[in-house]
């Protein structure tokens, strides 16, 4: 929904983590609009919203970490989300379980390669309070 390419700023080389400016709550109004069933914006550390086709919202909480590298985190919480939704779980889960992930990659050096087994996630969320 960007309306000026001025509207991103990369700095450092860090396409990864680019600056963006402009209206967060215009834009999602206006993509769900477009009559899609979810949308779902992930926050970092304070973790993620979904946005219905309904008009619900659903706050689901992050965790946190030490970060040491962003690189690979949305991948992470995409492949948590899409594993939760595989197996029929409700939004708010597939999202918990995404940020899980997100979280665990964001700690480690590296990118995909760092991704966390479903063992590690599942502890992870145990001890950070669960789903």
């Amino acid at each position: 929904m960007l309306s000026d390419p001025n509207q991103i700023r990369i700095t450092n080389q860090q396409i990864s983590a680019p600056e963006i400016q402009g209206n967060v709550d215009a834009a999602i109004q206006k993509i769900m609009a477009l009559g899609i069933e979810a949308l779902i914006v992930k926050r970092g550390a304070k973790g993620s919203t979904i946005f219905l086709k309904s008009g619900e919202m659903i706050n689901v909480p992050g965790f946190s970490v030490e970060v040491m590298n962003v690189l690979g985190a949305g991948d992470a919480f995409g492949s948590g989300f899409i594993y939760g939704y595989l197996n029929g779980w409700d939004w708010y889960k597939c999202c918990r379980m995404g940020n899980a992930c997100g979280a665990i990659l964001v700690t480690k050096p590296g990118c995909s390669n760092f991704n966390p087994t479903l063992d590690e996630v599942m502890k992870f969320i145990d001890e950070k309070g669960g789903f």
